[in-house]
């Protein structure tokens, strides 16, 4: 397909996509391309992977694109290009030798010094696609975590990059590199051996450190990646009772699980409200609660212009589901929180204003995890422990 053909079809799309989402907030981008890709079947496989990395391109600075003006959507994708060619050289010092980068789209790039010049973009938000309504969250999380000038501008600059794809084998976190062989055609995926995991991620499941025979609640296991690791290091011994509010979440869990030979997982469905165990029955908890996402906008970055809930509203919902997961530990007992977020609201509040509320709990550790020091999405975790009932 000619390179001119791929433009016209990819201003189309992104336009399109822009005006659904304004309608439809919850409709993250790779579902919407999946839904338009199978109306499309004249779409072959290889064209699909060049609109998605165009369009992902567009979503990573689509704030930028709307603080220099009111862009057409061809500017739009034209600008996003730009900029995220100009991080290159930025971002070079930052990345290990198995990271990749999107394609630079050469096809694409013609001469850009007069978007540079129009829009003179020097500002460092707008560089690096980090929307700057959000600079209060980024320099609190400075504070908080000690970030060096060093580390911040590593952070922002790598929301510009796509982190690599994590993998756990035996306990361990590897990389998988994008030359070798599709990680779902490996025999060791296949067998069970691999399970595709980020490195802060199983940063949050290895807090959970469940003996042998232990009882373990995944209150809000997803797909279930902590479970899986959590019955690993307890070598399929005890029980993990994994719950969600989503059926087709724990659908996914179970073909996982039985690919990864645990058996020691039970799928419990739970809807946020009436506990689904007995009250004090619990060794350990996790509670992995929804979030913003902000720790996944390199993965996601269209979940900077997804966020539909307000603050007190999803504040309330983590307060809620840390308070009722917590019923469930019995004394002596390990509560893990964890979220996907940098944002300081919806991490040190929650877990201190927890702790106030229930002096029964006693705070053992809490840390980010992940970007600026790993190549991979940033999340937070803080380990309570009841020591009193």
């Amino acid at each position: 397909m000619k390179a001119s053909v791929y433009w016209n079809y990819a201003i189309d799309f992104w336009a399109e996509y822009i005006h659904e989402i304004s309608e439809y907030k919850f409709l993250p981008l790779d579902d919407w391309l999946k839904f338009k890709f199978r109306r499309m079947p004249q779409i072959g496989k290889r064209d699909r992977l060049v609109y998605g990395n165009i369009l992902y391109v567009a979503a990573r600075f689509h704030s930028s694109c709307q603080s220099l003006g009111d862009l057409s959507s061809e500017e739009s994708l034209r600008v996003s290009l730009f900029l995220q060619r100009k991080n290159f050289e930025a971002l070079q010092k930052y990345l290990v030798s198995d990271s990749y980068l999107y394609d630079d789209f050469r096809g694409f790039l013609n001469d850009f010094s007069s978007y540079e010049a129009k829009f003179k973009i020097e500002d460092d938000f707008i560089l690096s696609g980090f929307p700057e309504e959000y600079k209060d969250y980024l320099l609190e999380r400075k504070l908080i975590s000690q970030w060096t000038d060093e580390d911040t501008n590593k952070f922002m600059l790598m929301q510009c990059l796509r982190p690599p794809l994590w993998v756990r084998y035996q306990g361990r976190s590897f990389l998988w590199g994008e030359s070798r062989v599709p990680i779902q055609k490996s025999p060791h995926y296949q067998e069970g051996f691999i399970e595709v995991q980020d490195f802060a991620s199983q940063g949050i499941g290895s807090k959970v450190k469940a003996k042998n025979g232990q009882k373990v609640w995944d209150s809000c296991a997803g797909a279930g990646g902590k479970s899986l690791q959590i019955s690993q290091s307890m070598n399929n011994t005890g029980t993990i009772f994994a719950s969600d509010i989503r059926s087709r979440a724990l659908e996914e869990l179970r073909v996982r699980a039985a690919r990864a030979h645990s058996d020691n997982i039970m799928c419990l469905p739970w809807n946020g409200e009436d506990l689904p165990l007995d009250k004090g029955s619990m060794d350990w908890v996790l509670a992995d609660v929804p979030c913003t996402g902000s720790g996944t906008w390199r993965r996601n970055p269209d979940a900077k212009i997804r966020m539909f809930q307000t603050q007190s509203e999803l504040q309330g919902i983590q307060s809620k589901l840390l308070r009722l997961s917590s019923l469930a530990v019995k004394n002596k007992g390990s509560l893990v929180y964890g979220t996907c977020s940098f944002f300081k609201w919806e991490n040190e509040d929650v877990v201190n204003q927890f702790l106030e509320e229930n002096p029964d709990f006693t705070l053992q550790s809490m840390e980010m995890l992940g970007c600026p020091y790993k190549n991979s999405d940033t999340m937070f975790v803080a380990v309570l422990k009841r020591d009193k009932v």
